[in-house]
């Protein structure tokens, strides 16, 4: 990889991490330190306060499938729930996760969000 691709690179993981604290208040968004040591290897490249695995791809074209395949292979083993925050040039930020991981991942995320409490296990219904 050139250093123009990991400049870019560092550069949308510096700006999805941005993004995750102006979404999220809190969640302490950040660039991981395992990736930049281990070579992108094992490492999220977002580390935040709720165990999610996010690897960030911002690219002229993004293939989802191959991020979220890094993420889930890279998660093997952390606990961490995988996923993927991905932006193509000039285009919005999206966000994709295994659809078995969404009721956790949105479980995880809302105690962040302003004037939300957490999601209940009974599915919402008061006890």
């Amino acid at each position: 990889m050139g250093k123009a691709s990991r400049v870019k690179g560092a550069s949308g993981e510096r700006e999805a991490a941005k993004e995750f604290n102006n979404l999220f208040p809190g969640v302490e968004a950040k660039r991981g330190i395992a990736q930049t040591r281990h070579g992108g290897k094992e490492g999220a490249d977002l580390s935040m306060q709720p165990n999610l695995h996010i690897e960030v791809k911002r690219q002229k074209k993004v293939s989802i499938k191959a991020a979220m395949k890094q993420a889930e292979d890279d998660a093997q083993g952390t606990g961490g729930t995988p996923g993927t925050v991905t932006r193509e040039d000039g285009k919005p930020w999206y966000f994709c996760c295994r659809l078995e991981d969404l009721p956790k991942v949105v479980s995880e995320l809302s105690s962040y969000l302003p004037g939300h409490s957490p999601l209940v296990e009974n599915g919402g219904e008061d006890a």
